[in-house]
């Protein structure tokens, strides 16, 4: 998806490939004097020579507006086995405190799904990774990933 928002050629072409479509029948109309079927994309609009595309308006260049790509490559935790026996604990904590209130969600949060929240909280960027965990409380999500924040 980042390299396809900062991408510097046709974005039509590079849907139709990623999702396989026939792009066999698709012509570069960039080259195509008064064109009547133009499908610029909003990057080849910019080198269009067929006269008959029509200006858009809110187009905007993902590519100066992204920072540069290696900030996303740390975009993964690293805790320490100190750090992650420390969210083990506070989610235990957590699980008895829901025991205690008698709530409803300590059936969904069990100690199996304590120990794959352990196991993958490098990767858990966000409440809805901990939905796809199989949690589907989005407010116990929020709790959990509020978990996680802190312990980081």
């Amino acid at each position: 998806m980042r390299d396809f928002c900062k991408s510097t050629s046709c974005l039509r072409h590079a849907m139709n490939s990623h999702f396989k479509l026939d792009t066999c029948s698709d012509t570069d109309s960039t080259d195509k004097p008064n064109s009547d079927l133009c499908r610029c994309c909003c990057v080849c609009f910019n080198s269009c020579k067929c006269g008959g595309c029509v200006p858009l308006e809110c187009i905007m260049d993902f590519a100066s507006e992204m920072p540069p790509s290696d900030v996303y490559d740390n975009s993964v935790r690293n805790l320490d086995e100190c750090k992650l026996k420390l969210l083990k604990a506070n989610l235990m904590d957590f699980q008895e405190c829901l025991i205690e209130e008698n709530s409803e969600d300590v059936n969904a949060f069990d100690a199996s799904l304590i120990d794959c929240i352990v196991t993958n909280c490098n990767y858990l960027l966000c409440e809805d990774d901990i939905i796809d965990l199989g949690l589907l409380n989005n407010e116990l999500s929020k709790e959990i990933f509020l978990l996680i924040e802190e312990v980081c």
